[in-house]
């Protein structure tokens, strides 16, 4: 985050507030120190916070998010500080009743934290939600999963990878990977960094994980809409949709964590990695092995969910599919 993403408001204002209780509580006199306590907590909320928040239509929002976000760390930091000096200037009983200054300041930066995500929040949904489809749409066009062995060759080449049962890829891709998926990775990083790049060189590292992780949320479950409602597969076409996924997760791990990417997309690579079963009745030994292996989230998918995805692959019969007991 450039320094220009945070005003010296921030640094100004703690800086006093800071002196000025530490000078209370040089004192040695527990009602000063509950005194002074209370006046920071009032102008950190009502001068400060809400001072901040009249501004927030101006053309500076972003910064000024931050500089809120980075006024929670500030009043952690403050409180800190408090602790450490009533703890070696008063005894226990005191101590004690002195925790009513760190209530107040807890208090301000609960009201903070939660406006700040709040306003964030409002940013994805007003301005961000409604470009992700369109951009999801518009990079998969001339996209197509319905694919014979001669057209996945002449588009990926002829290294074939024959997928397992738990839907991994065995074996090296060759060259095509890249290469059938370079339009898809074009087209949607463009579109992608147009949404988040300005957030991403602005926002502070706090606000735009939030921010991100909204974004990434709703691609996947717009990726998981679109594949059941209006796709279908061949087993080449499976092996394709799981390189695009890949090429995907790779670029968006540029943007933010990776971990943060793969718990998003659980639910896509689950479905991803139905589609690429050998055959219907291995969905029973992949939803097991897919369980075990999805960190902190298990399987996502209901059974008439699976069953309307086992029904996209063009080569599963509808009756084997549909006696499935899941």
């Amino acid at each position: 985050m450039p320094d220009s993403s945070i005003t010296s408001i921030v640094d100004d204002t703690f800086h006093i507030l800071q002196r000025s209780l530490v000078r209370s509580v040089n004192t040695l006199s527990k009602f000063t120190v509950i005194n002074v306590g209370k006046n920071v907590k009032s102008i950190l909320q009502k001068e400060y916070f809400e001072g901040v928040k009249r501004r927030m239509d101006s053309s500076n929002s972003l910064v000024i998010l931050n500089n809120l976000n980075v006024s929670t760390v500030y009043t952690q930091k403050l409180i800190q500080e408090f602790n450490t000096c009533i703890s070696a200037n008063f005894d226990a009983d005191d101590i004690e009743l002195l925790k009513i200054v760190q209530v107040g300041f807890d208090e301000f930066s609960g009201l903070v934290d939660g406006y700040v995500k709040s306003y964030i929040q409002n940013i994805f949904i007003q301005t961000i939600k409604p470009r992700i489809k369109p951009l999801l749409i518009d990079s998969l066009k001339d996209v197509r999963y319905n694919l014979s062995e001669e057209e996945y060759n002449l588009e990926f080449g002829t290294g074939i990878n024959k997928p397992g049962k738990s839907g991994a890829v065995l074996g090296g891709g060759g060259d095509g990977d890249a290469g059938g998926s370079r339009l898809f990775l074009k087209r949607f990083s463009s579109g992608f960094e147009k949404l988040v790049d300005v957030y991403q060189n602005t926002f502070t590292e706090s606000n735009y994980n939030q921010l991100i992780g909204y974004v990434i949320d709703q691609l996947a479950k717009d990726w998981e809409r679109w594949i059941i409602q209006n796709l279908k597969f061949t087993p080449l076409g499976a092996l394709r949709l799981e390189k695009d996924i890949r090429t995907i997760t790779s670029y968006i791990t540029t943007k933010t964590a990776y971990l943060l990417t793969r718990e998003k997309f659980i639910k896509l690579n689950q479905i991803c990695g139905l589609l690429n079963l050998d055959c219907v009745e291995d969905v029973f030994e992949f939803v097991g092995v897919a369980s075990g292996l999805s960190a902190g989230g298990g399987w996502r998918l209901t059974g008439n969910e699976v069953k309307k995805v086992l029904r996209l692959r063009i080569d599963f019969g509808a009756e084997e599919v549909a006696g499935l007991k899941l």
